[in-house]
């Protein structure tokens, strides 16, 4: 995914621009300079809980905004969800692997999730 970013914070946190949506992230090496575009890969850091911070969507947006002061915001399609439970998320490029808690809803493959998460890290790599 390509974003900009547009705000350092503290403890190596930044606020990037995205085609989904601005929101806050952790950046996983130096701090780029304000308003440089990078692509990077996207890592939910924590495991999140069925029911509690993941959710089905109806929305069909691929979204990532702030939801709140320390919180992500992720709506995205599910590619696929591995035997451990990990989602494999698909936000309109590549993909990127959410570890859950509790049994996923049976058929979910193909369906839209929403998910809300307090740590999320940016990775940058080079196309």
């Amino acid at each position: 995914m390509r974003v900009e970013l547009i705000e350092t914070l503290a403890n190596g946190r930044v606020r990037v621009r995205s085609p989904y949506g601005c929101f806050t992230a952790a950046w996983s090496t130096d701090t780029p300079a304000i308003g440089s575009a990078h692509d990077v890969e996207l890592e939910v850091d924590d495991p999140l809980r069925w029911g509690h911070d993941i959710a089905l969507d109806e929305s069909r947006a691929n979204t990532i905004v702030d939801d709140g002061p320390s919180r992500v915001h992720i709506s995205a399609r599910i590619h696929s969800v591995t035997e451990d439970g990990v989602l494999v998320l698909d936000i309109g490029g590549p993909s990127f692997m959410v570890d859950t808690i509790g049994d996923p809803p049976l058929g979910i493959v193909g369906c839209w999730v929403s998910l809300r998460s307090r740590h999320v890290t940016l990775w940058s790599y080079i196309l």
